[in-house]
């Protein structure tokens, strides 16, 4: 199953089901269906359209034989697949493990040096955290003992 593809879901259906069956086919063991395929391919798959199909018509295989009522039909769910959706793992580093508290000042630190060097130019957390990491567990430490004394 890949992006571009179209998945199709089908059941033959009697002429007896009530509407309320015929429903709940399609909201509940559909998207049942539609998640157990996303989570196992890691793909994203559009939303449904259904068709109804009488045997005989296009790509209609024949009927089973335990099969028969007043209106035998095949009740098609069709949908796209998209891309799948990206992995997030969890970021590593001595940035992750720090105290929120600890972390929203060092964003801020940095936010404000940022800014001084770099006007109009906003810092987004992950951008905050790359900087952090890239200097170093010691200097976070100074800067927040630095930044402490600072204010207090």
């Amino acid at each position: 199953m890949k992006p571009g593809d179209m998945i199709e879901i089908a059941i033959w259906m009697k002429g007896t089901e009530t509407a309320r069956e015929v429903e709940h086919w399609k909201t509940v063991v559909c998207a049942d269906i539609v998640s157990e395929a996303e989570r196992n391919h890691n793909v994203e798959i559009g939303p449904l359209t259904f068709v109804e199909k009488k045997p005989g018509d296009d790509r209609v295989p024949s009927v089973p034989d335990q099969i028969s009522g007043p209106d035998v039909r095949l009740l098609v769910a069709e949908a796209k697949v998209a891309a799948g959706r990206p992995v997030i793992l969890r970021e590593t580093g001595f940035a992750t493990d720090l105290d929120k508290k600890d972390l929203a000042q060092l964003r801020q630190i940095t936010r404000r040096a940022h800014a001084k060097a770099h006007p109009g130019d906003r810092l987004t957390d992950r951008h905050c955290d790359q900087i952090i990491e890239s200097l170093g567990p010691e200097t976070a430490v100074r800067t927040l003992a630095d930044d402490r004394r600072r204010v207090h």
